[in-house]
């Protein structure tokens, strides 16, 4: 009868541990690039929120001209067309 099992040398045993090794530092590495990935989406999406808000046209109150009809801004004196009759 034949030992199915066997002790593992010494050279498996340290390619065990340096393949394990790697492995260990492989996941480390992405889940590095993964964090600074999410922190440079996130910084980016609050200046582009920030931006969105600061670059925000207010919006004015309108009255409709006198000449033609069209709504202009209160304050302005007119919208600038001619009014056509027939």
């Amino acid at each position: 009868m034949s030992v199915m099992f066997t002790m593992p040398s010494l050279q498996k045993i340290v390619l065990l541990i340096a393949v394990l090794f790697a492995i260990w530092q492989a996941f480390k590495w992405l889940s590095r690039i993964n964090r600074v990935r999410a922190t440079a989406e996130s910084a980016h999406r609050r200046a582009t929120a920030t931006a969105r808000r600061q670059t925000a046209t207010p919006i004015e109150e309108t009255r409709k001209c006198g000449s033609c009809g069209a709504y202009v801004p209160i304050g302005a004196s007119c919208c600038g067309k001619l009014q056509n009759r027939a």
